[in-house]
């Protein structure tokens, strides 16, 4: 009499694989107070590879169960039951997918927040002050960006759908899992959130396993698809991933100032149309400001450039503690300055630039500089004709105070 199937070495692994890898891997992830995004992926591949271990025990266990005279193990290893069993290891995929998605992602979150601001001086991430990335369409970390993230995600996951129930459906003779790379690469290029990259990577790389346990192939060869299945999901993300980030650094360079990591005159003229554009559609009210540094060529002169850069950096940084969050800073040239102030009345604008004014003189004091800042600034109760002409108000405004002594602030008449 043959031995029982229980009794294995692989049915003690399948124990393992099945049940105590997985729960400590989730222990572990609670018990942490900081992770890694990589670190995060690396445990959810690791799911995923133990359920690929998992179908190839099973598929041992049942080849075993078929010459053994035992009708338990028969019956547990073959015919229908032994097709539940061969979903126990999609099963473990798909909870890993769950608790990531429901019950992981706020722990993983705010882990990873900790994570970032303890190595913030190791990976320092520099983004400008105001809201332009916004305002152009390319909301990158906003929460407003979770609609489009979730219409490209679920788009992907649908698109994954339709190809393993044609790869099922058309079995052995025609083979189409190569075709999950598209709808990866996808979300990868277009969801900023990484968490839904990871899912998506996590169903690509399950769907293809059970693709491959209800094909009659041999082990060798499912340990092959399987390999190369993780292999191509993998490279796709991180060529997708890497397309994406090197398209957003292009877009940074080419609207943001590389020193002051302001916004540039082109972007804030950007930002300008849009105001203007919604003014005239809604209504309301808006300011505009534009700063000059006083000084600034004589501090170049004397000290250097080194001094002058150091002095833009200086009141870029005063720029960003004065402004609201809902104001947008740009530099428009060489030590001139440009502000929009959304829904900002004339009394308020003039508040806030004398704030800015006395700001910018006691920084540059205690920095050591002889700069001050002349500041014109316009309101427009109604949307002006273009920003050109906004700006040149504002110009005027600022011209006026230079030649009147300097160091102030003055309205557009």
């Amino acid at each position: 009499m043959n031995k029982s199937v229980f009794l294995e070495m692989e049915f003690f692994l399948l124990i393992i694989f099945s049940f105590i890898v997985p729960v400590g891997i989730y222990i572990f992830l609670f018990r942490r107070a900081s992770i890694s995004r990589f670190a995060v992926l690396v445990f959810a591949l690791l799911l995923v590879v133990v359920s690929g271990v998992d179908v190839i025990l099973l598929r041992h266990l049942a080849g075993i169960a078929k010459t053994n005279s035992s009708i338990l193990d028969e019956k547990i290893f073959s015919g229908e039951l032994s097709l539940a069993l061969y979903l126990l290891p999609v099963v473990f995929a798909g909870l890993g997918v769950n608790m990531g998605s429901h019950v992981l992602i706020s722990h993983l979150t705010e882990a990873e927040k900790r994570y970032d601001k303890a190595h913030k001086g190791e990976h320092p991430r520099t983004m400008p002050h105001s809201n332009w990335l916004n305002t152009l369409g390319f909301q990158v970390g906003a929460p407003s960006a979770l609609p489009k993230d979730w219409l490209v995600f679920v788009a992907g996951m649908v698109g994954m759908a339709t190809i393993f129930v044609l790869d099922v459906y058309t079995g052995d003779e025609i083979r189409l899992h190569t075709l999950y790379i598209f709808p990866l690469a996808l979300i990868a290029l277009q969801c900023d959130r990484r968490w839904l990259t990871l899912m998506a990577l996590l169903s690509s790389i399950s769907a293809q396993i059970i693709t491959f346990s209800l094909q009659n192939i041999s082990v060798a060869s499912y340990i092959t698809d399987f390999v190369v299945a993780v292999t191509t999901s993998l490279l796709t993300v991180t060529l997708a991933q890497n397309a994406r980030k090197n398209h957003l650094k292009a877009i940074q360079l080419a609207t943001v100032d590389e020193l002051t990591q302001l916004a540039n005159r082109r972007s804030f003229v950007a930002i300008v149309d849009a105001e203007i554009a919604r003014q005239r559609r809604y209504g309301g009210t808006m300011s505009l400001v534009v700063v000059d540094l006083d000084g600034f060529k004589k501090l170049n002169d004397s000290k250097g450039h080194g001094a002058g850069d150091a002095a833009l950096k200086l009141a870029a940084k005063v720029f960003r503690e004065s402004t609201r969050k809902s104001d947008s800073v740009a530099r428009i040239g060489g030590d001139e300055f440009a502000i929009l102030m959304p829904n900002t009345q004339d009394v308020e604008c003039d508040s806030l630039c004398k704030q800015l004014c006395e700001g910018i003189a006691k920084q540059m004091r205690s920095a050591g500089f002889s700069v001050t800042a002349s500041i014109g600034f316009t309101t427009f109760d109604e949307a002006p004709e273009s920003t050109s002409m906004a700006v040149e108000d504002a110009d005027r405004a600022m011209y006026w105070v230079k030649t009147s002594g300097k160091n102030g602030v003055a309205k557009a008449s």
